[in-house]
């Protein structure tokens, strides 16, 4: 019997992102295992991201960023934050601007809550997370941002919306499922606390606002109100809508009409009316196996009071961070949203997001690391000013493609060719470390070959040399480049054949 004829495997589709519910035997085209730091929404390419930018100075005095927003005042936006110095228990609320970082007014500990601040008109809500201590106020003072007490003596609810024109206050101390809704137009006149509430069937941990209603998270279950008008005189009703929960508010993002959320089963998105999975696909592929998996280490299983997970919305880009009871970063997550393709970041650690609106849009986010408040959107420019993350680290991406070779029969493979584009941004060097690993499970990478920069998109042959039913491969980048790119992967594949018995 004449040997079969080499054919080559090509994998030059990226469009799929990472999937994490099929096993490496089973991953469709566009697939890939597993990537860090690479985009994957242009066809045909994986490019590298750029690094984060910072927004301003750092908070001085203290050990770390808590919270974030941008508050889009009618007489002019602020960029806030809420730094953290756990060795002097000291807490303060900042303005953050380009060339200067001003402490605003300290804080006490219990307003380092677990909900997103919220601004109607002039009045940024920041919620305490005692259900206790009554909500305070970032509002402008003779021009100058201040922080102050909300008016009208609002309850003390650990999360909050804006909705028809109101501020909506829940999860006071003992009335955990009860949502409270604000006078109105002027959010400070007296808050009727006797008869203006709905109760909702369970403990609210997050609230959502749609032009369908006002969505009212528990751990376990999502329920709606609709309506404009509060008790007493109400034409506002509430119904559950699913038995599908929410663990942390900073989870919540706007995208278009609809809001997406995340808890340790997936990613949601929902208009008010229906739900879809945005971590598991309709054709089985996904990250959910992947995403439920992250939420215990050595240390435990996750913990809503100690764990984070935030997220923001920005470019058709879901940005969702899971950090751990220590802070340290467990997965930062990025979908694209329309394509719904999952990649992951390195070296971020952010406790909360927020984005700006206006001619110059941006996404910020403080992190868990140091007192910085960074910029998100020179990753989607990578270039020789942001090869690096602000904070110095150089973007080294990854990516381990699919398995190579279809079918159970026992293959031989020859050569690899990479066609790739890594361009030096000064004398960093960078290289492409190239391994791979035989069998479906792929238990061992050994090395292959080491690429070296570029000047212009290049193929560069590298020797697979196996006898396996299947091969993996990994590449790895080292030093920081320009720009990174993948276009395709080549593997020369011939299938032996088959004895009587089926084993060659």
């Amino acid at each position: 019997m004449p040997p079969a004829a080499v054919r080559p495997t090509i994998e030059a589709n990226f469009g799929r992102g990472i999937v994490g519910d099929e096993p490496r035997s089973s991953i469709p085209p566009g697939g890939v295992y597993d990537a860090s730091d690479f985009l994957f929404e242009k066809p045909g390419v994986a490019y590298k991201r750029g690094g984060s930018g910072v927004a301003g100075p750092p908070m001085d005095g203290m050990e770390y960023g808590h919270s974030c927003f941008y508050a889009d005042y009618p007489t002019g936006a602020k960029l806030i934050a809420i730094g953290v110095n756990s060795t002097t228990n000291s807490y303060s609320l900042f303005e953050v601007g380009s060339t200067s970082t001003t402490n605003v007014a300290p804080l006490t500990l219990n307003f380092l809550g677990k909900d997103k601040p919220k601004i109607r008109v002039d009045t940024v809500a920041l919620c305490a997370n005692d259900g206790v201590t009554a909500p305070k106020k970032a509002y402008i003072n003779g021009g100058s941002l201040a922080v102050g007490n909300i008016g009208g003596s609002p309850p003390a609810g650990r999360y909050s919306e804006v909705y028809s024109t109101r501020l909506v206050l829940a999860n006071v101390d003992g009335d955990e499922n009860r949502v409270y809704f604000s006078p109105t137009p002027n959010i400070e006149d007296t808050w009727d606390t006797t008869d203006g509430y709905i109760d909702a069937d369970y403990s609210v941990t997050g609230l959502a606002s749609l032009s369908s209603g006002l969505i009212i998270f528990s751990e376990g279950h999502t329920e709606i109100i609709t309506g404009t008008t509060p008790p007493p005189a109400t034409d506002m009703s509430r119904r559950t809508m699913a038995a599908i929960g929410l663990k942390d508010a900073r989870s919540i993002a706007k995208y278009d009409n609809n809001v997406i959320f995340a808890n340790t089963h997936g990613v949601y998105v929902t208009n008010g009316t229906a739900f879809d999975s945005i971590t598991k696909k309709q054709d089985g592929t996904g990250i959910s196996k992947r995403w439920q998996a992250q939420f215990e280490n050595d240390f435990g299983a996750y913990d809503p009071d100690l764990w984070t997970i935030t997220a923001e919305a920005f470019l058709d880009f879901y940005f969702v961070s899971i950090l751990d009871q220590f802070g340290a970063l467990v997965n930062t997550w990025v979908c694209h949203l329309p394509s719904q393709a999952w990649t992951r970041f390195d070296n971020w650690t952010p406790m909360m997001f927020t984005t700006s609106v206006g001619l110059s849009e941006e996404a910020y986010f403080v992190s868990r690391a140091d007192s910085q408040v960074y910029t998100v959107s020179s990753v989607f420019i990578p270039d020789v000013l942001n090869k690096t993350d602000a904070d110095g680290q150089d973007v080294e991406p990854t990516l381990e493609y699919r398995m190579l070779g279809d079918g159970p029969s026992l293959k031989a493979y020859g050569f690899g060719r990479l066609t790739y584009d890594c361009r030096d941004a000064a004398a960093d060097d960078p290289t492409i470390a190239v391994s791979v690993a035989s069998g479906i499970e792929a238990p061992t990478f050994t090395a292959a070959a080491t690429l070296t920069e570029t000047t212009d998109a290049t193929r560069k042959r590298f020797v697979i040399g196996k006898d396996s039913q299947a091969v993996n491969i990994r590449m790895v980048q080292t030093g920081a480049s320009e720009k990174t790119e993948l276009y395709s992967l080549e593997g020369e594949v011939r299938s032996y054949p088959f004895t009587h018995d089926g084993v060659a």
